[in-house]
C-alpha cells in the first residue's frame, strides 16, 4: 500500500465535502418539490371550491371572497417557490465548484502518483545498473 500524501488527504476531504453538498441538494430538491405540491394542492383546492359552487348555487356569494384569498395564498406559495428554486440553484452551483475541486486534486494525486512510481522505477533501475556492473567487474577479475 503506498504511503498517504497530503494530496490523499485532499482528495478523501474533498470527496466528504461533495458528498455533504450533494445531500444538501437532495434536500433542498425535496423541499421544492414540497413547494411546488402546496401550489398543487391549491389549485385543486380552488377547483373542487368551484365545483362545489357551481353545484350549491346559494355560496357564489362567499366565492369572490375565497378567489382573492386563493390569489393571496398562490402567490405567496409561489414565492416559496422561487425561494426553493434559488436555493437549489445555489446547491447545485456548490455541487459543481466541488466536483471542480475533487477533479483537481484527484489530477494531483494521479500525477503524484506517476511522479512517485518513476522515481522508484529509477531507483530500481539504478540499483539493477549497480548490481551489472558489480557482476561485471567479479567476472573481469575472475577472467584475469
Amino acid at each position: 500500500m503506498p504511503l498517504k500524501t497530503s494530496v490523499d488527504s485532499l482528495v478523501r476531504v474533498s470527496n466528504y465535502r461533495l458528498d455533504e453538498a450533494r445531500e444538501e441538494l437532495l434536500q433542498r430538491k425535496g423541499f421544492l418539490q414540497r413547494m411546488e405540491e402546496a401550489v398543487e394542492a391549491l389549485d385543486l383546492a380552488l377547483e373542487r371550491e368551484r365545483a362545489f359552487v357551481q353545484s350549491q348555487p346559494e355560496m357564489t356569494v362567499t366565492f369572490p371572497a375565497y378567489i382573492e384569498r386563493y390569489k393571496q395564498e398562490r402567490a405567496e406559495a409561489l414565492e416559496r417557490v422561487a425561494l426553493a428554486q434559488q436555493a437549489v440553484d445555489e446547491a447545485q452551483q456548490i455541487v459543481r465548484d466541488f466536483f471542480l475541486e475533487l477533479k483537481k486534486y484527484e489530477e494531483a494525486q494521479k500525477a503524484e502518483r506517476e511522479r512517485l512510481q518513476r522515481e522508484l522505477d529509477l531507483k530500481e533501475q539504478i540499483e539493477m545498473d549497480e548490481m551489472g556492473t558489480q557482476l561485471h567487474r567479479r567476472a573481469s577479475r575472475s577472467r584475469q
